[in-house]
């Protein structure tokens, strides 16, 4: 079931069009990231999927409902955090949560907020002043309140920005409770690329304003692969090297009597320099070429930089 759909959107400032005709997809539960560099675009998109601006031209649905002419029963179903929570830093946080159901016209019980603290891991610091929350606190806090109201989906715009690693594998773990034990759909704006590697099922690589490439969940399991290029003397036939590959499951991308290009993780590579030795193959040169998020976003945008 897809929670968002966009079509077409664009968006039009003083004559010059900032956004250009982007269109993409978020199913229940998916954990969906939106990348690119500073200035293509990023917030602007953000600011037109939860309201704040009007596109162009364009249409945003979210549970089917059209925003533009469904606002309230659209945004019913989102909630989420642009640039930075939120806060009132002069309250608890506690006092945080029930200002913002007041303020969303929601009325959770005491019971559904105190299990929203629970998810968010500060339970033994809510009713502490915001203002003395970590960095890493005041980010989880502002998740919570982008859970009040039960919504599908949740907008996090550079949700572990500025954080320290405890930080974040802390928001990093929540969002994958989110969406596999919550169905709930998480839309993730960030440029820390490591990070999205461990998160993300789908997205879009987004460049002066235009989508320029989608990102499968085939392209990101394959980014826990390198390709590796293998040199080697030996007097084996190439059917009994090619034996050794299909032994370990390993890929062979391309062949000769004395050169091999594959692909595979740390561990499959490991196992083929293992049974080389063994079988006493000398290996004259071993190359690793890292694959990547982060390669597969400076190939998109390198390849839009250089068609301009």
């Amino acid at each position: 079931m897809e929670i968002m759909k966009v079509e077409g959107l664009t968006k039009v400032i003083k004559k010059k069009t900032l956004i250009y005709d982007i269109s993409f997809s978020i199913k229940q539960g998916e954990v969906f990231g939106f990348l690119g560099p500073n200035g293509a675009g990023k917030t602007t998109t953000i600011r037109m999927l939860t309201g704040m601006i009007k596109p162009t031209s364009g249409n945003i649905y979210i549970n089917g409902w059209n925003i533009e002419t469904d606002f309230s029963k659209a945004m019913r179903h989102m909630g989420g955090i642009v640039e930075n929570p939120s806060l009132y830093l002069y309250m608890s946080g506690w006092e945080n949560l029930k200002q913002r159901a007041r303020l969303l016209d929601s009325n959770p019980t005491d019971k559904d907020l105190s299990d929203i603290v629970e998810l968010i891991g500060l339970s033994s610091r809510i009713h502490e002043k915001a203002v003395h929350f970590s960095l890493g606190m005041k980010q989880r806090l502002g998740i919570g309140l982008a859970l009040i109201g039960r919504p599908k989906m949740i907008i996090l715009d550079e949700p572990i920005n500025g954080l320290d690693p405890q930080g974040i594998i802390d928001v990093r773990n929540l969002i994958q409770y989110l969406s596999r034990e919550k169905n709930i759909s998480v839309f993730i704006s960030s440029h820390i690329l490591s990070e999205l590697e461990h998160v993300l099922d789908r997205g879009i690589i987004i460049h002066e304003g235009k989508k320029v490439t989608d990102i499968e969940k085939k392209d990101l399991q394959e980014a826990d692969k390198h390709t590796y290029q293998i040199e080697f003397q030996t007097e084996l036939t190439k059917e009994e090297i090619k034996a050794i590959f299909h032994l370990h499951k390993v890929q062979i991308i391309h062949m000769t009597d004395s050169h091999i290009h594959f692909s595979t993780n740390t561990n499959g590579a490991q196992q083929i320099l293992s049974s080389f030795i063994n079988q006493k193959i000398v290996i004259t040169h071993f190359l690793k070429k890292e694959k990547s998020l982060e390669r597969i976003y400076l190939e998109a945008i390198g390849s839009k930089e250089k068609s301009v």
